[in-house]
């Protein structure tokens, strides 16, 4: 079988294949394939600490060493490798986390877009893995981040190459979003464009954006706010 390649699919819903997608045996399973497909080789007892936080230290590299017996039942059992002292994946495996960081890095946007499928391990929670949550939680954010800064990324793409029809101008939003600014006739051509090239539009909104909008130090913008304030107290 070592002509059929392990995938492993880890943002948005999981998935794992090898040839043929495959369901693990348990949760605690998939943490663990996560865990060193996206963090090397580990040892033995941190792995244990980080899915079995609430049990003793004996007791946690026991069910660590069951854990491993289900997974080399299954067809990624090939692929992984056991010592006395860490647990470690065989090279060669195609993890679309890897392939999402490659993508950014080599500023192929849209593929990067297309690899991020939602959060890291979508909706999986585990009990008594506190020291797990915490890291996928952090590893959940840092990707996040990255996908916001890939999103921007392909609209300033988009935009230098005028292929999104009447907008005028963009930027990112907090959420991951982007926001384009088109003239109000505008609005169904630019959704239209954008939507073409397999962006989700959610929202169309009127909103008032300065073309020349100035930047105002500390200074300036209190000598401002006082100014209006006065405004505001003269009755006349």
């Amino acid at each position: 079988m070592w002509n059929l390649l392990l995938e492993l699919d880890l943002l948005g819903p999981p998935r794992v294949a090898r040839g043929d997608e495959f369901a693990l045996p348990t949760r605690k399973a998939l943490a663990l394939l996560a865990c060193l497909a996206l963090g090397g080789p580990l040892p033995r007892g941190r792995l244990a600490a980080m899915l079995w936080s609430d049990r003793s230290e004996d007791e946690a590299r026991r069910n660590l060493r069951q854990e491993l017996h289900r997974l080399q039942s299954t067809p990624a059992g090939d692929w992984i490798v056991a010592s006395t002292s860490e647990v470690a994946l065989r090279p060669g495996i195609r993890v679309d986390v890897v392939r999402f960081h490659a993508a950014v890095a080599a500023g192929d946007f849209e593929q990067s877009l297309a690899l991020y499928r939602g959060a890291l391990l979508q909706d999986l929670e585990l009990r008594g893995a506190d020291h797990f949550m915490d890291w996928l939680a952090a590893q959940r954010e840092a990707l996040a981040r990255i996908w916001r800064a890939a999103t921007a990324g392909r609209a300033r793409q988009l935009e230098a190459q005028g292929e999104v029809d009447g907008a005028q101008d963009l930027e990112p939003a907090d959420d991951g979003a982007t926001r384009f600014f088109t003239e109000a006739g505008d609005v169904d051509v630019v959704s239209k464009a954008l939507a073409d090239r397999k962006w989700v539009v959610t929202s169309a909104q009127l909103i008032w954006k300065a073309k020349n909008p100035v930047a105002l130090d500390d200074a300036k913008r209190a000598e401002v706010e006082t100014f209006l304030e006065a405004i505001d107290e003269d009755d006349d």
